[in-house]
């Protein structure tokens, strides 16, 4: 399977539908990854811009445990998460592969960062957390 990253929401929820491309499409995608020694997580980057970077690597048991409750999954993807956890822990490589996993790119982020999923389908102004079309 390929790793690949979205520039825009239409991009990206044709990432979702691409069976072929490998992305964190739920929670239990998520468990898996984490659950994954820090050399694997990194060899999930191969042939990508974040590849040999684990998003993981200085973030504490509690801190991921705090991100890991926070995320919804909807649309056979991310939904929201709120990433304040990780502030000040990961490095830019480190968040840049973070959102990757979930096929959301450096340039699409910034169109989903800082905002929360209110409800279904509406995205609201919050720090640290970001809402994605899949809300």
């Amino acid at each position: 399977m390929a790793n690949a990253t979205a520039d825009t929401p239409a991009q990206w929820l044709a990432l979702l539908r691409d069976s072929s491309v490998d992305l964190i499409r739920s929670q239990s995608d998520w468990d898996n990854f984490v659950a994954l020694p820090s050399n694997r997580r990194a060899a999930f980057f191969t042939g990508t811009p974040n590849a040999g970077v684990d998003p993981l690597a200085n973030a504490s048991p509690t801190a991921i445990r705090a991100f890991s409750a926070s995320l919804k999954f909807a649309g056979g993807g991310l939904g929201h998460a709120d990433y304040s956890s990780f502030v000040g822990v990961l490095s830019a490589a480190q968040f840049s592969a973070l959102w990757g996993a979930f096929g959301i790119s450096n340039v699409l982020i910034a169109d989903y960062n800082d905002r929360y999923c209110r409800e279904s389908g509406t995205c609201a102004a919050q720090g640290g957390s970001i809402c994605t079309s899949n809300c």
